[in-house]
């Protein structure tokens, strides 16, 4: 032993950020809780704002417990205050860290606000061209792709790459990280071959900087799924899945919120090939991880409702499917606000409940306004338009409405080609 412990404080969170590396999140979690435990009994201040700046950014960014990130960053806060650290780069830091807990809580516009106060203290104390910066402008982006901002999340993400390359070099797995935030927007603008590009360059990066079975290498794998899955290619989407959830289910946790979202991926398949019973039973055990991370509220808990309902309607059961569709919507509204496309989603599936049941007005205010919101968003070539283009046409023909039907079978019709 080394006998002193502030230097074993140190030790500990040094080690605990190995750890963290290495993706074993719960030994990092242990290591540096009992780093900060050993700083504040030794009376080293400044070790334990490190100590609970750490664990701040592991629980909130890799564990997914945004309450307990939220507590150590209290915790962090205090400790910048009373060292008198305000407008430090250690304040910054914590910022960074409450700003994701935020994020993860789908608490995306406090997340905004807290990653600006971050990224303004980086810039005047580091410069523009600095990694912090670049990690905040990346967080700026994460939080407006919460929101359904695309193009402001694509800019973002790509003036965090450009500092990255310029830095770190085109390899490193941070650059990693921004191929994969820019393939998530190609994807959510409809652009899947350029989704696929990204998230493959994701893959490759990754797996030679941090190994075959690091937990990111996992969700990258997810990610190349998900987008094949969108284009069509159903069985080498499930095996991308299946690769995932091999690794994080080894290397997280069978309980992490990672897990859950490859789960639901892996499930949409399966309904795809006609299992409903065996998607459903995964729908409700991702439902059941998200709840316990995130509580009842949170986005994804309205993506597990969505994915449940579908299934609902699958089994004829349109007026539970119409219910748990409308519960996906209230938390949609809530959490993301109401001319976001998640929303748009929401709408148009309970459109098609609403045609079931016989309530044919409401069916087409809903997809007129699941419309409108995709419009909006994406203008007016996005293939989510197209989707809603279609529903209307659909909807019109069945009413005997067959020269308004034929308009928007039109428009849709030109989107596809």
């Amino acid at each position: 032993a080394l006998g002193w412990r502030p230097l074993e404080a140190e030790a500990r969170r040094r080690l605990a950020g190995l750890q963290s590396k290495r993706g074993d999140y719960e030994d990092a979690r242990a290591t540096g809780r009992q780093a900060y435990l050993d700083a504040v009994g030794s009376g080293h201040e400044l070790e334990a704002l490190d100590s609970a700046m750490f664990l701040t950014a592991l629980v909130g960014e890799h564990l997914a417990e945004p309450k307990q990130a939220s507590y150590w960053g209290a915790l962090a806060s205090e400790h910048v205050e009373r060292l008198g650290l305000r407008g430090t780069v250690r304040e910054a830091m914590v910022l960074n860290g409450i700003g994701a807990a935020h994020g993860r809580a789908g608490e995306f516009a406090e997340a905004l606000e807290v990653h600006a106060r971050a990224r303004a203290i980086f810039t005047e104390v580091l410069g523009a061209e600095h990694l912090f910066v670049a990690n905040s402008i990346n967080n700026r982006g994460s939080a407006l792709w919460e929101q359904g901002e695309f193009e402001g999340a694509l800019a973002s993400f790509r003036d965090a790459q450009a500092i990255r390359v310029r830095v770190l070099g085109a390899q490193h797995p941070a650059v990693a990280t921004s191929h994969n935030n820019i393939g998530v927007i190609y994807w959510e603008q409809g652009d899947y071959a350029g989704a696929l590009r990204e998230f493959r360059a994701c893959v490759e990066l990754r797996t030679a900087a941090l190994g075959p079975r690091h937990p990111d290498v996992g969700a990258a794998h997810n990610n190349v799924g998900a987008v094949l899955a969108t284009s069509g290619s159903y069985a080498e989407a499930l095996g991308e899945f299946r690769q995932a959830l091999d690794i994080q289910e080894a290397t997280v946790g069978v309980e992490h919120p990672d897990v859950a979202g490859t789960l639901t991926n892996m499930a949409s398949m399966l309904r795809h090939d006609g299992q409903a019973d065996e998607a459903l039973a995964m729908h409700e055990r991702a439902l059941a991880i998200w709840e316990e991370a995130y509580g009842l509220e949170h986005p994804n808990i309205a993506l597990a409702l969505n994915n449940i309902a579908i299934i609902q309607d699958l089994q004829g059961k349109f007026e539970e499917s119409l219910a748990t569709h409308e519960r996906a919507l209230a938390i949609r509204e809530a959490k993301l606000g109401p001319d976001h496309p998640d929303v748009a989603q929401s709408l148009g599936n309970i459109a098609s409940q609403l045609s079931e049941l016989g309530r044919y007005e409401e069916a087409l205010a809903a997809h007129e306004r699941a419309l409108a919101i995709r419009e909006a968003k994406f203008g007016a070539e996005h293939p989510d338009v197209g989707t809603s283009l279609t529903n209307i046409g659909v909807y019109l023909r069945r009413r005997g409405r067959y020269d308004e039907a034929m308009d928007y079978q039109r428009r849709a019709l030109a989107i596809y080609e």
